[in-house]
Order: structure tokens, then C-alpha cells, then sequence
């Protein structure tokens, strides 16, 4: 059942979210994605009021922003990008055109060009990686591109171990992208990349 047209500005966010960046699930999925970890519980009718005509208390704003990788300050006051890595993209200016133009090629599976929420989480976990780690070395667009196919393969090597398929749905891919770039901690001193690929041999 989709909710009356939301009155107050936190409503028409959430439903902002729902509708565009979560492809219109149904709001009886969003009540059951929220619910189902965390042991977090709130009832379907107060979900559908905080959707419409009822301001939430901040723990509903909270549970939202952790389960689907939305930016607390966005939910509440509209502030900035709708999620951390469109804000972090943002911040750098995004990469040098001859970085995103290869992209296409060496992270077929995780790198949607029609997609600016799934390009700005890979963008993020790029950087949360390697690329913006204080006191390292710039990398060569040749290690980028190596980078690149390693967030590639485990995006999609995941997504085959989980669901068999031959190609991956989009929505999935977003998915684990963002978890990806929520999960992976922030940029520490000092790079490892170098280490990694000389461990890996590739």
C-alpha cells in the first residue's frame, strides 16, 4: 500500500528515499528491511505515519540512515548528499576524466555508468582503500586500474557465491557497494595498497 502524499519536509525525504534511491520498494518491504536486524521494532502504521504526517523520533532517522547507508544529517535537516559516498565524491571533486574513463573496462560488474549513487560508493571504497590514505604516494592510473579489477572481482565473486547469477542485478551491486563503503574503516596514515598487490602477485 503506498502512503498519502507526505506533508512535512522529514516525510517527503524518506519517501524521496524510498521511491528513487531504493527503486520504489514497497513501504511494507522498508518496515521489514528495518525491523529485521538490530533488534530494532516499530509497528507498520507508525512507519507509514512517519512516511506522511508524523515527524519520527531520531532512533527511527538513526535506524534508517544504518540500514540503508543514508546520511543522518540528509534525513533530518536535508542537509548535503543523500549518502557518505556521494558526499566524500563530492568533497574530491570526483577523479580525473582519464581515471572514470577507464573504469568501464577494469570494473565491469561494479562500475554502472546510467548510476551516480552505485559510481560514487565505488568511488568511496576506491579511496577508503587506498587512494585518499594521508602520507601515500599518489598511485599510477596502472595501480588504480589494478585496484579497480580487485574491488571488481570481489563485488562480483560475492555476488556469484550469493546468488548463482551469470549477471548481476544492479540493485544488488548498488547494495553491496554501499554497505561496502559503509563498512570499510576511513583513511589511515600511511598506504597498504602496495603491500597487498605485491602479496596477491598481481
Amino acid at each position: 500500500m503506498t502512503p498519502a502524499n507526505p506533508v512535512i519536509p522529514e516525510a517527503k525525504r524518506l519517501e524521496h528515499l524510498r521511491l528513487h534511491y531504493l527503486d520504489g520498494i514497497p513501504l511494507a518491504e522498508f518496515h521489514r528491511l528495518l525491523t529485521k536486524t538490530d533488534d530494532y521494532q516499530i509497528s507498520y502504521a507508525g512507519v507509514r505515519n512517519y512516511h506522511t504526517t508524523r515527524k519520527a523520533p531520531v532512533d527511527y532517522y538513526a535506524q534508517v540512515s544504518r540500514v540503508f547507508g543514508v546520511r543522518l544529517e540528509w534525513l533530518l535537516f536535508g542537509d548535503g548528499e543523500v549518502t557518505s559516498a556521494e558526499a566524500e565524491a563530492k568533497e574530491a571533486g570526483m577523479e580525473a576524466p582519464d581515471w572514470v574513463a577507464m573504469l568501464p573496462q577494469s570494473a565491469p560488474t561494479a562500475w554502472d555508468p546510467t548510476d551516480p549513487i552505485s559510481q560514487a560508493a565505488f568511488l568511496d571504497c576506491m579511496r577508503r582503500l587506498d587512494l585518499a590514505r594521508p602520507g601515500s604516494q599518489p598511485l599510477s592510473l596502472e595501480e588504480r586500474e589494478k585496484l579497480a579489477r580487485v574491488l571488481d572481482t570481489l563485488i562480483a565473486g560475492a555476488l556469484w557465491i550469493l546468488r548463482g547469477d551469470k549477471v548481476a542485478p544492479k540493485d544488488c551491486v548498488r547494495s553491496l557497494l554501499l554497505a561496502f563503503s559503509q563498512g570499510l574503516p576511513g583513511p589511515k596514515k600511511g598506504s597498504t595498497y602496495r603491500d597487498i598487490v605485491r602479496k596477491m602477485k598481481i
